[in-house]
């Protein structure tokens, strides 16, 4: 028992003797700051918003920029000021972020740039709803009217441009023959090298198997300049190489 408390007095003696750490701070750990989340509206898609406004400022903004548009007209809901989340980005990181009072939802004008998709991706033109496009081609008529009025010549311009491209292909009927026609593209470029193959296939058969026809055909091309010399000449090494492989000599 003896030893036990000399140890138990030595330690104190060390706690007792051992100075303090000059300047050392215990602080605690830094909270972790949350991700900055989006900002909501009852009404108003900011996912949605955003597609638009990206579309807005490639096919609107910067043409119109080039000619030499520097103010939109009141009223004109493309106008960036008149943005229903303009107030939340120009804040920055600031904590009092808000959305304009008043301010143009440009998720309203989604079907007119094809991005009603949350992930941005074209809505299904199978899937039209008369009502709804009806309603989106008027208030497209409404922007473009407002944006591009036809007093003025460059204006006017725009007006006709994005009244043709815009507003008047939002119709049902429209979009579905828009629709079959992307799909059967690749299907009319498949028959058309289907076609081209064995004719293609069969030209190289005679130029082959038939050296005197293929000498004319082939200076007529170089006659006509149609074929450079050189083009000839390696088309001539291919035959005689093609000829020597399956035992064909020259008649």
């Amino acid at each position: 028992p003896l030893p036990n408390m000399e140890h138990a007095l030595f330690f104190c003696w060390v706690l007792a003797s051992t100075p303090p750490l000059s300047g050392a701070k215990f602080l605690p750990p830094t909270p972790t700051v949350p991700a900055e989340a989006e900002p909501s509206h009852p009404r108003c898609s900011f996912a949605i918003s955003q597609h638009v406004r990206n579309r807005v400022e490639e096919e609107i903004l910067k043409p119109a920029a080039r000619a030499g548009i520097e103010a939109w007209p009141a009223g004109c809901p493309f106008d960036p000021s008149r943005d229903l989340f303009q107030e939340w980005r120009s804040a920055g990181t600031s904590a009092n972020r808000t959305t304009s009072v008043g301010g143009v939802c440009l998720a309203d004008y989604c079907s007119v740039f094809g991005v009603c998709g949350n992930d941005g991706e074209a809505q299904d033109e199978d899937k039209c709803d008369s009502a709804a496009i009806t309603k989106a081609r008027q208030r497209c008529d409404t922007a473009v009217a407002r944006c591009f009025p036809l007093s003025g010549e460059v204006t006017r311009r725009f007006h006709a441009q994005y009244s043709r491209q815009k507003c008047q292909v939002l119709d049902c009927d429209v979009l579905r023959e828009r629709r079959r026609g992307h799909k059967a593209a690749p299907i009319s470029v498949a028959a058309l090298l289907a076609v081209l193959m064995p004719v293609l296939a069969a030209a190289f058969a005679g130029l082959v198997l038939s050296v005197d026809h293929s000498d004319r055909a082939l200076q007529l091309l170089v006659g006509s300049g149609m074929a450079s010399t050189g083009a000839v000449h390696g088309c001539l090494q291919i035959r005689e190489t093609v000829r020597a492989f399956v035992g064909i000599d020259r008649t």
